[in-house]
């Protein structure tokens, strides 16, 4: 089973949009081809639909990192790390290279594909805040991507630290106290529910062994 479809591949010129329409297949340009929906659910397929589609000896960054480990909608842009210049669209989609140095510590790969890991993602993701339609949303899933992963905002500051050097420094530090300020938030909230609960279980306890709570 091909990672990626196209419509030539298929017996008539409405089989792909038949697919799309009953959700097997989301589409990545016009109707000419697209991916099959289950392969997106899981991190390793994610990898093999990116690594289909972004050009040859790049690696995967930002908005389409951020895909590859979280899933959701697919990006507009493909974002990916390269010296290289590319005019034309891959799948319909424009292709937006960025020349920042990554140190390998911050390259995984997964499958074949060579992918920003989660920590560097989030920092570069944060560096695009400034040009969002949405900002807030990005800040959302920085924080989502924090909590999947196992990392806090202390850990992209770190990364900033030793690159001090970035273009996109103070916006991206921008908005990463904002990020922080919701992660903040969130663990907070977390922390006040566990503490109930775990104030509820010790009731149920002595009430089991028949202590007044």
């Amino acid at each position: 089973m091909p990672t990626i479809l196209r419509e030539r591949d298929l017996p008539g010129p409405m089989s792909l949009g038949r697919l799309a329409a009953e959700g097997t297949i989301t589409t990545l340009d016009d109707m000419e081809s697209g991916y099959w929906s289950e392969h997106a659910a899981t991190l390793y397929g994610r990898a093999s639909i990116v690594h289909r589609i972004i050009p040859h000896s790049t690696a995967a960054c930002a908005l389409t990192a951020m895909w590859v480990w979280m899933g959701g909608e697919f990006p507009r842009t493909l974002d990916v790390l390269s010296r290289s210049h590319f005019r034309m669209r891959h799948f319909g989609h424009r292709v937006r290279a960025f020349t920042r140095k990554v140190t390998p510590r911050h390259l995984v790969t997964i499958g074949n594909l060579r992918v920003t890991d989660p920590t560097r993602t989030a920092c570069d993701v944060a560096s695009l805040h400034a040009t969002a339609a949405h900002p807030n949303d990005y800040t959302e899933r920085i924080v989502d991507l924090m909590d999947a992963y196992d990392f806090t905002p202390d850990d992209c500051a770190t990364i900033l630290d030793e690159n001090p050097c970035m273009s996109t420094m103070p916006r991206t530090r921008a908005c990463l106290s904002g990020v922080r300020r919701s992660y903040d938030h969130r663990h907070v909230d977390s922390r006040r529910i566990d503490r109930r609960h775990g104030d509820s279980r010790r009731v149920d306890d002595r009430r089991r062994v028949g202590v007044a709570p």
